[in-house]
């Protein structure tokens, strides 16, 4: 018993050592209120044509006012709020074939977003990989999942492959700059 119960205390005090401190996190839940044409934040609008160029914004939304109970939870370290409260806008917009959801700061900053792309040039190491892998097929159709939050993107890739009449689907996943296929089916 003493000799099971001296490895798992010596690994739980090692582990304690190792373990980054994290910050104190305070939420705060808030609503989303439209924000009417012409009234929207030149520093957003710049941001966000810089950031999507080739869409069109379905609608902008400004945290934190009450509407339609829609909420978003904005996490800031040691509750530092500075006696102020957030201004963060939500922005959802469409291109030709995409579709996307961003988070910005009232100066213009993104802070996360979410982008939904159909049929549209993979990513050179992603198709590198499908080339070689799959040397004989071609890449008939794909859908792209891509996400950014806290200075990190992921993406997700399902492709459907092609040799003749046969078919494949592949799904792909990018994170932290490392690319695998998870799955082919």
């Amino acid at each position: 018993m003493k000799k099971i119960i001296l490895p798992l205390l010596s690994g739980a005090l090692l582990l304690a050592f190792i373990t980054p401190t994290q910050a104190q996190l305070v939420e705060e839940t808030v609503a989303l209120k439209v924000v009417k044409k012409g009234e929207e934040p030149k520093s957003v609008i710049e941001s966000i044509k810089r950031d999507f160029p080739d869409s069109k914004i379905d609608q902008l939304a400004v945290l934190p006012r009450t509407l339609a109970n829609r909420k978003w939870a904005i996490t800031r370290e040691n509750g530092n709020l500075d006696g102020t409260q957030p201004d963060f806008y939500e922005v959802s917009a469409k291109g030709r074939n995409e579709q996307f959801q961003a988070v910005y700061n009232r100066s213009g900053q993104l802070i996360s977003f979410t982008e939904r792309i159909k049929n549209t040039q993979l990513p050179t190491p992603v198709r590198q990989m499908l080339a070689d892998k799959y040397p004989d097929w071609t890449i008939a159709a794909d859908h792209e999942l891509i996400k950014y939050r806290n200075g990190q993107r992921n993406a997700a890739y399902r492709v459907r492959l092609e040799k003749g009449k046969a078919r494949k689907h592949a799904t792909i996943k990018e994170e932290s700059g490392e690319i695998a296929i998870l799955q082919v089916f």
